[in-house]
């Protein structure tokens, strides 16, 4: 279908007082739609991350609108090629271990 994306891409950058590292770049597939969490373990040789990644149908929302504008989210604006930008949309707590990512357009709901 149109508009159609087979995997996303994950770049965690280590961020430290000198020397801003990539620490990992890995392309993952998109899981197919249902209920069940997809996990990937993502190593390198400064730790590991668990990323958890679910898709549900458009016509499955998973939060209202007024669960949308009562959340404080933080905007970063990501460069795509052609000199477009995305809009990433987070929510991450002081001392949190989860994180919160919107992607809006994406079918208008939360990924996390």
């Amino acid at each position: 279908p149109r508009g159609a994306v087979s995997k996303f891409r994950v770049q965690l950058w280590d961020d430290d007082l000198f020397d801003d590292d990539l620490a990992l770049d890995v392309e993952l597939p998109i899981p197919p739609p249902g209920p069940d969490w997809v996990e990937h373990l993502l190593t390198s040789a400064k730790g590991t991350v668990t990323l958890r990644a679910r898709v549900k149908p458009w016509e499955e929302k998973i939060v209202s609108a007024a669960q949308i504008s009562a959340f404080e989210l933080s905007d970063t604006v990501l460069p795509l090629v052609g000199g477009q930008g995305a809009l990433l949309q987070e929510h991450v707590t002081a001392n949190g271990t989860k994180a919160l990512l919107w992607l809006p357009g994406r079918n208008d709901a939360f990924y996390h």
